[in-house]
């Protein structure tokens, strides 16, 4: 699995954080599909041969979380956050109120989910920054799941070893 889910209950709160965490190459995301394929090819040509370019160590690895808190079945406020290794913080990017009791009917608007989190006053954003804190969200937390998810993959790419090996020797 490429995501790690945890949860804890907290007083009268449920918390769950959905981590997931993405490898971003340097090159440019706009650029067209061939190009970026061109680039990772030549990124994985210098590591097969051991020749490494500057370019070829700014991998970026970004841990996104999704922050789900909620007090009741059907109410939550989930925080969309991510963390780029070597940050001193996490980045709030979304916070959206669901209310999971109204119905949707056919053809309904979309509920409003919130404000864009950049336009919201300053002492509320750190005061989003402050729940999350207090719940365990830090960036100690993050650089810890870094390391584990970066781990969990290493030990998954061992064991699919192992199962091809054993898959071709029968």
């Amino acid at each position: 699995m490429e995501e790690v889910t945890l949860s804890r209950t907290m007083g009268s709160e449920k918390i769950e954080i959905i981590c997931m965490l993405e490898k971003q190459y340097p090159w440019d995301e706009d650029e067209p599909e061939e190009q970026r394929l061109q680039h990772r090819h030549h990124h994985q040509y210098n590591k097969h041969k051991n020749i490494m370019h500057e370019e070829d160590l700014e991998i970026i690895e970004v841990l996104h979380m999704s922050v789900s808190l909620s007090k009741t079945a059907n109410v939550r406020l989930e925080v969309d956050c991510s963390f780029v290794r070597g940050a001193k913080a996490v980045m709030i990017e979304d916070v959206i109120f669901h209310e999971d009791d109204i119905l949707e009917l056919e053809g309904a608007p979309e509920p409003y989910g919130g404000p864009i989190f950049e336009d919201l006053d300053e002492d509320l954003q750190q005061g989003f920054h402050e729940i999350l804190e207090v719940r365990g969200l830090t960036a100690k937390f993050a650089w810890y799941m870094m390391d584990y998810m970066t781990d969990k993959e290493q030990r998954e790419y061992v064991r699919w070893l192992h199962r091809v090996r054993d898959f071709l020797s029968n």
